[in-house]
């Protein structure tokens, strides 16, 4: 009664002689054994008498669930931190007794088709908040218990998935209900341009009330409120980071956000020729950085969008060929000195 198997540096399979401990019973702990890997076993559900199962932070991907229906005092199962896959098994909201699914920060994916609704026993916590959700069913109907908490966040889902589900907040029985954060609706981009050529960035959220807000270096963009931003022709003030916050009326409290357009903008005679002595080779810039001059350049610096400097170097030359593979990708802003003047160059390292 009340075993734990907890911080053992077990490694492989459970052996199957485990099914043979018939009698275990009330909370059973498998923690903190990321060395067990493969499929969760059949023969644990030989412990019919167990009614709180915790397999956490353990190396775990499947579940074979082939006998799972004998757990009938089974009311909490718990997979915290265990990398299981896929669609949950419906197996485990079918038992008589569950009442606490803790299914957070793992790798499932979806819940079952056939996802019984209300469950045989009402939810008391219903936690699948950090996995990789990217479509949510209509959850009406739903029963849950007195004190319930449910956590949803820190998934891929958007308005399309929590708008039917809104009501769950408004349920006299619900203690809690998580939807923030969610994942970003896109990944980093790059978008780079010579002065004068259209910028188009656009994202996809699903919802029917919708509203979205485009914002640059930090401040929102006049008139930039639909799911595209057009920039008919790019002007040197127009490269920066933009993203795009997607907000609806219909769930209040989230704010989705896409990830970052990073739009850079050449001045026409800046690359491949020389602009007032100065040549950059190539940009972006992948590995090294290439610059020749008329003039001889007395020091490199580098520094990011905030001002913060990456790099400088003391240099007497009129050929910068600078090693850039430790910046990460991104703008930056290269401030070459001569004995005459400072010259400022965009790059953007990828």
């Amino acid at each position: 009664t009340h075993v734990q198997f907890s911080n053992m540096t077990l490694t492989g399979t459970l052996p199957a002689e485990l099914g043979n401990l018939t009698e275990m019973s009330g909370k059973i702990e498998i923690h903190n054994q990321p060395g067990l890997t493969g499929t969760f076993p059949a023969f644990i559900w030989n412990w019919t008498k167990v009614e709180r199962l915790q397999v956490k932070w353990c190396g775990f991907t499947s579940i074979d669930v082939t006998g799972i229906e004998n757990m009938v005092n089974l009311y909490e199962f718990n997979t915290q931190e265990t990398p299981f896959e896929g669609e949950i098994p419906v197996e485990i909201f079918e038992l008589p007794l569950m009442r606490d699914v803790y299914l957070e920060d793992g790798n499932w994916s979806a819940l079952p088709a056939d996802l019984p609704i209300p469950t045989p026993t009402p939810l008391r916590r219903f936690y699948i908040n950090g996995n990789n959700f990217s479509d949510l069913p209509d959850l009406s109907g739903m029963v849950w218990a007195e004190g319930a908490k449910i956590k949803f966040r820190d998934n891929f889902l958007t308005f399309e998935d929590l708008e039917p589900n809104m009501w769950i907040a408004d349920d006299s029985n619900v203690e809690a209900f998580e939807i923030s954060p969610q994942a970003p609706i896109t990944e980093k981009q790059t978008i780079t341009v010579d002065e004068g050529d259209p910028v188009s960035m656009s994202v996809t959220c699903g919802g029917s009330q919708n509203m979205y807000t485009w914002i640059k270096d930090g401040a929102p963009v006049d008139g930039a409120d639909s799911d595209q931003l057009d920039i008919a022709a790019a002007a040197l003030e127009d490269d920066g980071e933009y993203y795009c916050l997607v907000q609806n009326s219909l769930v209040p409290g989230l704010d989705i956000v896409s990830d970052t357009f990073t739009v850079v903008v050449n001045e026409v005679i800046g690359i491949g020729a020389f602009e007032n002595g100065f040549r950059l080779n190539g940009n972006p810039v992948i590995e090294m950085l290439s610059i020749d001059s008329d003039e001889m350049i007395e020091q490199v610096m580098i520094t990011d969008l905030s001002g913060k400097v990456m790099s400088i170097q003391k240099l007497h030359t009129n050929t910068v060929r600078m090693d850039v593979n430790e910046l990460r990708n991104g703008l930056y802003f290269v401030t070459l000195t001569t004995a005459y003047e400072d010259k400022v160059l965009k790059i953007v390292k990828q």
